[in-house]
């Protein structure tokens, strides 16, 4: 059965969260987690929900000129010691400085440890050092911080191309960190790839045969520039085919950013992790920037621009939602549509969820493809066509056989 991790990136997702009672896994990227680091500790000691801490190793294997003004930058590179592991004067970490014929140096097992030492720590130390006339209520609530991150992630590096010398750096940090922590059983590798080279299937099969001999727990795969929404189905199943040959090894595949489509991709993927309103895809190297609200309409599974809600479900003849946070609205509540778009998809992507483990994702593509049937027709001049397409193209996409001969089944 398919799990969902939130990414929770910016303080106000903690309040939706803490709004919305989520329980589930949340994950967050370290860069993000030095802005709000006492209430992301709170937000999990509340819920009582696993967390996760993405380590953001990648970017300081790139040009950091454009980041190294960023508040965050100094300090994440000052918990990795960064500035003693590369070369003097530089934030920018090089392939050969931490593997050198084939084997990790001890500047790779120093970024591995502090790497490592930073997810174990960092929210519990958050919450040892709050007032403590703060919000924490009782050591009760420190408890479930106290037990540390579900998962632990080993510093990773983007894959930009089939020669990067990244790939060993990745192996490499991924068995230093296993050294490090032999009994820990929660370690997940990150596998941050441009999703474009899984189009080749030597390399792809390649690859992940060198992924699968790590002594990890499980992967997380990063298809870098991939949008599962506006995706061509050969990019779809190349996606799939590849998670598929890491799951051989017998242990869970989950997109790194992932939507809808991964959560309906299995066996071969057995979860996502996205943003509230945002995040089912993500650039490596974007910065900054802010996103217009959208509203996610639940009988086509899309999102679309919040002010063209009520247009749209009318052109498409769709069931207004009826959600607590619809009615709440449609009451005249004054709450901000940005918060109401966020809590009303949160409550879709948990029903969702709920459908697919109780019935199969091969249920719900059926009425997928009803959906997009019944959309078409009443969209006869294709206006709205790009709300929609999507549900045909992953039913096709994984309707195609996966490696090793498994395949979607109806009810799986």
């Amino acid at each position: 059965m398919p799990d969902l991790t939130i990414r929770v990136n910016i303080a106000r997702e903690m309040g939706w969260l803490e709004v919305s009672n989520w329980n589930g896994r949340v994950i967050v990227s370290a860069h993000a987690l030095e802005g709000f680091k006492k209430r992301a500790a709170y937000t999990v000691s509340w819920l009582g929900c696993p967390y996760v801490i993405d380590p953001y190793t990648y970017v300081f294997g790139a040009d950091t000129r454009e980041i190294e003004d960023k508040r965050w930058f100094s300090k994440l590179a000052g918990e990795y010691g960064i500035d003693t592991i590369g070369e003097p004067g530089s934030m920018e970490l090089e392939p050969e400085t931490l593997v050198k014929g084939g084997a990790p140096t001890d500047s790779l097992r120093e970024l591995v440890q502090n790497v490592l030492e930073y997810q174990k720590t960092a929210i519990e130390n958050a919450v040892g050092d709050a007032d403590p006339y703060s919000s924490f209520e009782s050591d009760s609530t420190r408890s479930r911080s106290a037990a540390g991150p579900d998962w632990v992630i080993p510093p990773y590096f983007f894959i930009e191309d089939a020669d990067s010398d990244w790939i060993d750096v990745n192996v490499e940090s991924a068995r230093a960190a296993a050294e490090a922590m032999p009994k820990a059983g929660n370690l997940h590798a990150m596998v941050m790839i441009d999703h474009n080279l899984l189009a080749d299937r030597r390399f792809a099969d390649s690859l992940a045969s060198l992924y699968r001999d790590l002594p990890v727990a499980g992967y997380l795969v990063w298809p870098a520039y991939l949008d599962e929404n506006s995706a061509e189905k050969a990019e779809l199943v190349n996606l799939r085919r590849f998670a598929g040959a890491l799951s051989q090894g017998g242990r869970p595949v989950r997109t790194a950013y992932g939507g809808l489509f991964s959560l309906l991709a299995g066996p071969e993927i057995s979860g996502a992790s996205h943003a509230i309103c945002y995040g089912e895809h993500r650039n490596p190297f974007e910065t900054g920037g802010g996103f217009a609200v959208r509203f996610y309409l639940q009988g086509i599974c899309s999102k679309v621009p919040y002010g063209r809600r009520g247009e749209i479900e009318g052109a498409l003849e769709l069931a207004k939602c009826g959600c607590a946070h619809c009615k709440h609205q449609a009451r005249g509540a004054m709450v901000r549509p940005l918060e109401h778009a966020a809590l009303h998809f949160l409550e879709q992507r948990r029903r969702e969820l709920e459908q697919i483990n109780e019935h199969g994702a091969g249920k719900f593509l059926e009425r997928a493809a009803a959906a997009h049937a019944d959309a078409r027709d009443n969209d006869r001049a294709g206006l709205y066509s790009r709300f929609y397409a999507r549900l045909k193209t992953w039913k096709d996409a994984l309707s195609d056989h996966a490696p090793g001969g498994s395949a979607q089944k109806s009810g799986q």
